[in-house]
């Protein structure tokens, strides 16, 4: 498993930092081309390839209706765009339901994460960080998804039984927290 998170931090990695330099690529696209070194032109694309096709007669398909297949996405984009259709209410109906259940989703997990920090014990304290645990297991910011990490929890539960003769649950979780 060790190998595949790393690939997928370097994944991660990699899609920040073009998010992150996107406007930089755009910004000197565009100067390359103001200077001539890039041309304006655009290039071959997929429409003019069916075009193409459509003239030596490997299409067939009256010319209206190869029009309108052309022009399909434009009249989609467009109607979506000006909410003039069924389509587009949609669409914005989807996006703010999605923003919607997102900002509740965060903020039960924020509110959980509160009450998670004010129940829990101070194992001990780094400088400004406090290694805090608790007895309950779901962790809303833990990275596998929900629900403790069971493996963990009984080494730890185990060590401190042994040593401190402590008597917790197994099911416990341990996290570290910012004063």
């Amino acid at each position: 498993m060790r190998k595949a998170y790393q690939i997928q931090l370097r994944l991660l990695y990699g899609l920040i930092a073009m998010v992150l330099l996107s406007p930089f690529i755009i910004a000197g696209a565009d100067a390359f081309q103001r200077w001539g070194i890039i041309t304006a032109q655009p290039g071959l694309r997929f429409s003019d390839f069916l075009v193409a096709q459509y003239l030596d007669g490997n299409i067939a398909l009256a010319a209206t209706e190869f029009e309108h297949l052309l022009a399909w996405r434009t009249e989609v984009t467009y109607q979506i765009a000006s909410l003039s259709n069924w389509l587009g209410y949609v669409v914005l109906g989807g996006l703010v339901g999605g923003f919607c259940v997102i900002v509740v989703r965060n903020a039960c997990d924020t509110f959980y994460l509160m009450k998670m920090i004010r129940s829990s014990y101070v194992l001990r304290r780094v400088g400004r960080v406090d290694i805090r645990f608790t007895h309950q297991t779901r962790v809303p910011f833990r990275p596998g998804g929900y629900g403790g990490n069971m493996w963990f929890c009984q080494r730890i539960y185990w060590r401190m039984k042994t040593t401190c003769g402590l008597r917790w649950p197994t099911s416990c979780s341990i996290f570290a927290s910012m004063i």
